[in-house]
């Protein structure tokens, strides 16, 4: 019989899943974050006096009709309105059901989707009432508490199959084989081969915990998003999820390559007999290749894949912090597996010193492992958890308890490695020790990847919700003007805003000729909103309602222009939406930087650990020289290029544009760009004609201009200059605090 080479499987099963993976990725636009409500018809808590015949909802993202639902309640729990769900024909962003004419009462709308990319599940709810107040025994349904808390545990197991798949395989390779040969040669034992059946036991273990914990996580995303009453109902519901989001899409992928290791290791075993050996040690690189492939569809769909200014960051990094924890825990509880099988197989001498090569043949793979786990560690973490006081989350709780139990393993597995091996002379007692040891270790690594299913489970606590007000408020006193301000309800959606305005004597001010309103979403460029306030008959003043579409930090401007010629300007920031992050958004350019050093870290470990294998002299030597080289390399390309790129090129201007701000940016521009720019910016200049090269037409009128550029791209054009035209760099003459109150000014020239 013919027997197909090794490297030809390995290579088919890999361009099979990346295939898997690339169909994934061009038939549908990934979509970074949840799809949250904006806006409501009827509105939230309203009473209306006649009964709505339809409920029409708008989000944040364009929404699968199969993904999407409304249902609408009474306050006996039933179901009033028609069933009929439905986005809309032109803008998908909106979903309506209608309903039938409904008598008195309070009614609960409920609306239900799941994220695009990592399968977190978003529902909310709210009330509104026809004919009578609200009702405060209003219906509420509650999230089904066996889904809450198996969705961790399915996570864990995943984790556990994977991780024990791709570590023993390791092992078996790296460790187990080579000290199967060594033993050969001096005792005629043949490891490899007793070692045969636990080693295959161990790998259709990992394979068949993997595969349920990925069959169980599709079930539990079923039955929380649809009412599955049918198998036809519940293969439609399996259907949608695979084909309408991006992460059933990575869920599909993650099984098509699961479900080609049997296939292709039944291949592999389907041998003559004397191509068995090769065939054994082929089943492991392919088990190898395989679980590569399913850490990458994995980590295409986590915590980290979300934050999309540093999403190929992320997913990096997280791809090698899977492959670390795989080598060492993978590896522990393999050691432990075959410790255990080998007791009853083996004398205590034999036993002893099988255990004490696995510990020197491991030892260096295993400290530069958990090195390598706890930098890439340290990099996942800041990404989630980027300010100490988030430590006090639950997810960040959980990962303390985490990174507990990773030390004491730590703690366990130095005790093995420098301790007890050098009593195993004595092997009697010695290797009763240090199978317990591995033991206790390997119970450890089990509850830290049930830590690690939790954390995924939880809401990262970068993005920890904050308790909203029932309204947002604000007082600030500013050139003789006290001014009050409310936004109702301060939430996503249409809001009210009120000013009141008084002088130094508490008296109201009702003559303001123009009281202006701006907002501004900070987090992306999506444009400003002007409103004019209107003085009302108890002497505030109020606008037109205010849209608040989006999730994220709003920037607000108060000007009050008085007949006396004096403006008064106040500025302030509030986070709006269900979810506002407590602790910040993260810093792009530290994370740029960081993963660069993280890369060159890596790459340095790596070079040392070929160093002590013997460097291009040994096999293995030779292949982490060569991925160290690599890794240094690109460290200091990432590291470099990020330092010279933007250093401050920040969505949110630090500075609040209010009056301070403004005049410390008009006596700048006075200074240094009166020459060029002209008084008023039009561009007219005293030293206008002599500019080289001659600007184009309107190019140097900052009126023209500055209604183009968000904040940080004129930050940018005035700290280091724009190529091809006159305006030179800034850097050398003015700070960055300068030029931040710089651009609040050009932004208030008319």
């Amino acid at each position: 019989m013919r027997v197909i080479p090794v490297k030809f499987w390995v290579r088919f099963l890999t361009l099979c899943s990346l295939l898997a993976l690339y169909v994934t990725f061009t038939s549908s636009s990934i979509v970074y974050g949840h799809a949250n409500l904006v806006d409501a018809v009827p509105k939230q808590n309203s009473v209306l006096d006649n009964s709505p015949l339809i409920i029409n909802l708008k989000f944040t993202e364009t929404l699968s009709e199969n993904l999407s639902s409304i249902k609408v309640y009474d306050t006996q729990g039933n179901q009033v309105d028609n069933q009929d769900s439905k986005l809309g024909p032109i803008d998908q962003t909106y979903l309506s059901v209608t309903l039938p004419e409904t008598p008195k009462g309070t009614y609960t709308v409920i609306w239900r989707n799941v994220s695009t990319v990592d399968g977190h599940k978003v529902r909310g709810s709210y009330f509104y009432s026809v004919g009578e107040p609200l009702s405060s025994s209003s219906f509420s349904i509650e999230e089904s508490m066996f889904l809450y808390n198996a969705e961790p545990l399915v996570k864990s197991i995943i984790l556990i199959g994977i991780l024990l798949l791709f570590g023993s395989a390791f092992f078996n390779l790296i460790i187990l084989k080579p000290i199967s040969l060594t033993m050969l040669t001096a005792t005629n034992i043949n490891i490899w081969q007793i070692t045969l059946i636990p080693r295959n036991i161990l790998l259709l273990a990992g394979f068949i915990i993997t595969l349920t914990g990925c069959s169980a996580q599709l079930v539990l995303h079923v039955s929380s998003l649809y009412e599955v009453t049918t198998l036809n109902s519940f293969l439609n519901s399996i259907v949608s999820i695979f084909f309408d989001t991006t992460w059933g899409k990575l869920a599909w992928a993650k099984l098509c390559i699961l479900l080609t290791l049997p296939i292709s290791y039944a291949t592999y075993h389907y041998k003559q007999s004397d191509q068995r050996e090769n065939v054994l040690i082929g089943s492991q690189y392919l088990v190898i290749a395989t679980c590569m492939v399913f850490f990458i569809a994995h980590s295409l769909s986590g915590h980290n894949a979300s934050i999309s200014s540093l999403y190929y960051q992320g997913v990096i990094i997280n791809i090698l912090h899977i492959v670390f924890s795989g080598i060492w825990t993978g590896s522990v509880v393999a050691l432990t597996v075959y410790s255990h099988c080998l007791r009853n197989r083996l004398s205590t001498i034999n036993l002893s010193d099988f255990i004490k090569q696995a510990f020197l043949k491991f030892r260096n793979v295993g400290i530069f492992s958990i090195i390598l786990l706890s930098i890439t560690g340290l990099y996942v973490g800041w990404m989630q958890v980027n300010k100490p006081e988030a430590l006090f989350t639950l997810y960040g709780i959980t990962l303390i308890a985490k990174v507990l139990l990773i030390s004491l393993a730590i703690i366990i597995a130095g005790i093995n490695t420098y301790v007890i091996i050098k009593f195993l002379k004595n092997p009697t007692s010695m290797t009763r020790i240090a199978i317990a040891l591995i033991t206790i270790e390997s119970i450890l690594i089990i509850l830290i990847i049930i830590s690690v299913g939790s954390l995924k489970s939880l809401e990262p606590a970068k993005s920890a919700q904050s308790i909203l007000s029932e309204q947002i408020q604000f007082d600030q006193y500013e050139q003789g003007i006290n001014l009050e301000m409310a936004i109702v309800p301060g939430s996503l959606g249409l809001n009210s805003m009120n000013l009141n305005l008084t002088d130094l004597t508490g008296n109201s001010i009702q003559n303001a000729e123009n009281v202006i309103i701006k907002s501004t979403y900070l987090n992306e460029d999506v444009g400003d909103t002007t409103l004019y306030a209107y003085l009302t008959d108890s002497g505030t003043y109020e606008t037109e309602p205010l849209m608040l579409n989006l999730e994220g930090i709003w920037q607000f401007e108060v000007l009050i222009q008085k007949s006396s010629g004096l403006d008064a300007r106040f500025a302030f920031r509030e986070n709006i939406g269900s979810s506002n992050p407590q602790f910040g958004e993260l810093d792009v350019f530290v994370g740029r930087i960081l993963f660069g050093l993280t890369i060159l870290v890596l790459g340095i470990l790596l070079l040392v650990l070929s160093i002590i294998y013997g460097g291009w002299h040994d096999k293995y030597g030779r292949i982490y020289l060569i991925i160290g080289v690599i890794g240094v390399s690109i460290g200091l390309v990432i590291s470099i290029y990020s330092r010279t790129i933007e250093l401050n090129n920040q969505a949110t201007n630090p500075m609040l544009p209010d009056s301070i701000s403004i005049q410390i940016g008009k006596n700048i521009y006075r200074e240094n760009c009166v020459a060029c720019h002209g008084l008023t910016g039009i561009g007219n200049g005293p030293l206008y004609e002599t500019l080289r090269p001659i600007p184009e037409k309107d190019a140097n009128n900052l009126l023209v201009h500055v209604p183009l550029h968000p904040d940080n791209e004129l930050f940018t054009i005035i700290k280091y200059g724009k190529d091809g035209t006159s305006m030179y760099p800034h850097e050398s003459i003015l700070s960055d605090e300068e030029i931040w109150h710089l651009v609040n000014y050009i932004k208030t020239l008319k």
